[in-house]
């Protein structure tokens, strides 16, 4: 079975959610990415959801996941890959080490909007699992 790393930003932070949506994934770890910024939007057809957009004054809390190719397979599902968001990958330091993690990224054209109050307290609860400050959330449709 192959695994690659999954860095997760927004509900797919949510431990329970991901343990139904990815039964196999484990939890590598919990840090900031710097230099991004967390943005609620919506691509016309869908809700809006979580994507992250450069800003270099920004930082994201973010969850890393080890996954398997199964566990892949119902991400892409969930994030409806590839017409709403897109696959990339960055590096990311945790506890020293470098990893090369896979991201779903939003699509454009997207317009920032205000996400559903269900979809943003599983985003909550995420942060708090992980002991990130929540106030960046209680307004998501602000400009950071």
């Amino acid at each position: 079975m192959t695994k690659r790393y999954y860095l997760a930003y927004g509900s797919n932070m949510n431990v329970n959610a991901m343990a139904k949506r990815c039964p196999t994934a484990e939890i590598i770890g919990a840090d900031t990415l710097k230099g991004y910024q967390l943005k609620f939007k919506q691509k016309s057809g869908y809700e809006s959801y979580a994507t992250i957009v450069p800003n270099d004054k920004g930082s994201v809390p973010f969850v890393l996941w080890s996954i398997e190719r199964e566990d892949e397979l119902e991400l892409d599902k969930y994030e409806v890959y590839p017409d709403l968001y897109r696959k990339e990958i960055l590096t990311v330091s945790l506890n020293g080490i470098k990893y090369e993690a896979m991201i779903y990224l939003m699509n454009e054209p997207c317009n920032n909007q205000t996400p559903a109050e269900a979809y943003l307290i599983s985003i909550i609860e995420g942060y708090q699992a992980f002991n990130f400050d929540t106030s960046t959330l209680k307004n998501p449709s602000d400009e950071h």
